[in-house]
């Protein structure tokens, strides 16, 4: 390989590793507004809509056929209407699939978003589903299931990259390679754990201003806060008690569970935010604007 392309491979293997990471930690700055980018934002952003990470996604999604089948023709209108909100071009929009037994509400893939029971229930409020349909949709905008993907590679092979450049072990040396490669695995997996919180935030920020209705994200506060109610209730009851049928281990494990996922998403507070800021902006959605 030429010196030069193997120096500039280095340096964009780990400039994607360390932007990021400082991505993750600039989320978490509670000083910054909700919704305000900072600079590496932006480049972790610009990255993650790039053709390039567009067409690694295209060739990923080859390797996966749909799951599930084709949702119903109001489900494919509302997630349109996410796809174009949030800022994907209409050729890139994705389909809607519905699947049995999905353990959320809805979930994107590299080619698809699924919705699952929950989300075709009547038992479930329409901006609900409209604030998890927008979710999803900027997972698809980022290419997120693929990004988290290359991230991992870029530390697994950067580290491997970085021995040879600046160590380039012979003979029995060489073992260093192995240790590179397990250092590039840890530092992988703890980045995708704070990625995975990273984005998961991104999606909630992003999605909840793109419904452009506060009562949608009011309707969804409201549902978080039922969820936690009822998983808390379980806790308290189920948590001590021996021995637990198999159905009531179940469901305490998914309680926990899901208390323990919601530490990835903006906490009730801060939906609050975005909730009252659409309302002093007056922001409803059709629906809602016809129902009330």
């Amino acid at each position: 390989m030429d010196q030069t392309v193997f120096k500039t491979s280095i340096v964009a293997l780990w400039g994607l590793w360390v932007c990021a990471n400082i991505s993750v930690y600039s989320m978490e700055n509670n000083n910054r507004p909700l919704g305000k980018k900072g600079i590496i934002g932006k480049v972790l952003a610009a990255l993650a809509t790039s053709n390039v990470m567009h067409h690694y996604n295209k060739f990923c999604a080859k390797t996966s056929s749909l799951l599930g089948i084709p949702a119903s023709e109001e489900m494919q209108l509302l997630g349109k209407e996410a796809q174009t909100a949030v800022g994907i071009p209409a050729e890139r929009h994705v389909p809607i699939q519905y699947i049995s037994g999905l353990d959320a509400s809805a979930k994107a893939l590299d080619n698809t978003i699924l919705i699952g029971e929950e989300f075709m229930s009547d038992q479930t409020k329409y901006g609900v589903k409209r604030c998890n349909m927008f979710h999803e949709a900027v997972h698809i905008k980022y290419h997120d299931d693929e990004f988290n993907g290359a991230l991992f590679l870029s530390s697994l092979l950067g580290t491997s990259l970085v021995t040879k450049m600046f160590v380039n072990p012979q003979g029995k040396l060489k073992l260093l390679y192995i240790l590179a490669l397990l250092v590039g695995h840890y530092l992988g997996r703890a980045l995708q754990g704070k990625f995975e919180s990273y984005r998961e935030r991104r999606a909630d920020i992003e999605g909840h201003y793109a419904t452009q209705c506060y009562q949608c994200v009011t309707e969804k506060i409201e549902d978080i806060q039922d969820t936690y109610a009822l998983a808390n209730d379980i806790i308290a009851r189920l948590d001590h008690n021996i021995p637990l049928s198999e159905e009531q281990s179940y469901g305490l494990a998914y309680a926990k569970k899901w208390i323990e996922s919601k530490k990835r998403y903006l906490s009730i507070e801060e939906n609050q935010m975005i909730a009252d800021e659409l309302r002093q902006c007056n922001r409803v959605c059709a629906f809602h604007e016809q129902s009330s």
